[in-house]
């Protein structure tokens, strides 16, 4: 999965031959965190037909703990 981080842009899915998943989060949603490992295995079994794209929507002062939450859970 990509780690994008666009500030004030926009990312165009240009990939036809796949589905694309868009998996919005928080760096501090114990819910959403809680499907980290459901979407590694799905990941790891479907990334040749799904596009896994994850977004975070946490505020600008918050964006290292998404980094650091990225390396922690290993996301691809």
């Amino acid at each position: 999965m990509p780690h994008i981080l666009l500030p004030k842009k926009e990312y165009i899915v240009s990939d036809i031959t796949k589905y694309t998943f868009v998996i919005f989060s928080t760096s501090w949603c114990a819910p959403c965190h809680k499907l980290i490992p459901l979407l590694k295995e799905l990941y790891s079994k479907k990334n040749t037909v799904i596009e896994f794209i994850y977004i975070s929507i946490d505020e600008d002062n918050r964006k290292k703990n998404w980094k650091e939450l990225m390396v922690k859970e290993q996301i691809p």
